[in-house]
């Protein structure tokens, strides 16, 4: 009766046949006698076979721990694609938050070090990807071009958004002023304010960093997938060269920068 059970859940699962409606003469094919004088644990079904190694691929790659997130990549829906055939060759996709994920190489040197301990597996072919970041586009999201905005105060050492009565998430709202914290305290901080907010359902995250170049800047594009950066800025020859810094920072977190916009730009002198 096991065996019975196993071969009916792998063939169905595989999609050959209905789970509801098929006999043992489904399951072993019109060559083999549908009788009680077969010896059933002696057969082996493709279907059972590739079934029973997916999971065992599956269950290898629980030992690859995301570091931010404390899961296993399975866990955290990384793994897609699985494919799995007969002549043991594995192909599966890695499909990363962002494509600036500090652990990218150590992901794929530790799936392929797992999946090739399994004792059948002949060959990996392994492809990372990173989740598809929204698109920046005028007007959509919502009828009459009205979206759903949520806005993330990322400023913890200076958090000024809670003052102008908007809804947003800030470290402000805490009543401890200013954070006064090492760098890796201050990235947890982020993380947790990030991933733990009821954020609800939004069309777009506006997302306001300190100025620089820093730990939270680091964080967050390691953490999530930016659709694109807005650089802001003040017309004095220091700021430039801080904005220069940030834009490298951003190329090289596969980050894209739309634009630069220039703050107190110029001053009217009243009267």
């Amino acid at each position: 009766m096991a065996i019975e059970t196993l071969a009916l859940v792998s063939r169905a699962r595989l999609g050959a046949i209905s789970a509801s409606d098929c006999t043992w003469g489904d399951l072993i094919g019109p060559a083999i006698p549908n009788s009680p004088d077969v010896d059933l644990g002696l057969m082996q079904w493709p279907g059972m076979v590739v079934v029973e190694r997916d999971q065992e691929v599956l269950e290898a790659l629980r030992n690859v721990i995301d570091p931010d997130f404390a899961l296993d990549i399975v866990s955290c829906g990384f793994v897609k694609e699985l494919k799995v055939d007969a002549a043991g060759r594995v192909a599966f996709t890695l499909e990363l938050t962002t494509p600036a994920c500090p652990v990218k190489e150590l992901f794929k040197e530790q799936c392929n070090q797992y999946i090739r301990a399994l004792p059948w597996v002949t060959d990996v072919q392994l492809k990372v990807t990173s989740q598809p970041a929204k698109p920046v586009v005028e007007g959509s999201g919502r009828p009459g071009g009205l979206s759903k905005v949520g806005i993330f105060d990322a400023d913890v050492y200076g958090p000024s958004l809670p003052t102008m009565g908007v809804k947003l998430v800030s470290f402000g709202f805490a009543g401890q002023g200013s954070v006064i914290m090492r760098g890796a305290m201050t990235s947890g901080l982020i993380q947790q304010l990030l991933t733990t907010a009821e954020w609800g359902e939004l069309d777009y995250l506006v997302v306001d960093f300190p100025p620089g170049t820093g730990d939270i800047q680091l964080t967050l594009c390691q953490t999530v997938a930016f659709t694109a950066a807005v650089i802001v800025t003040t017309p004095q020859k220091l700021s430039f060269i801080d904005v220069a810094k940030g834009i490298k920072m951003f190329a090289k977190l596969v980050v894209p920068s739309l634009a630069v916009v220039e703050n107190m730009s110029y001053f009217e002198a009243g009267g």
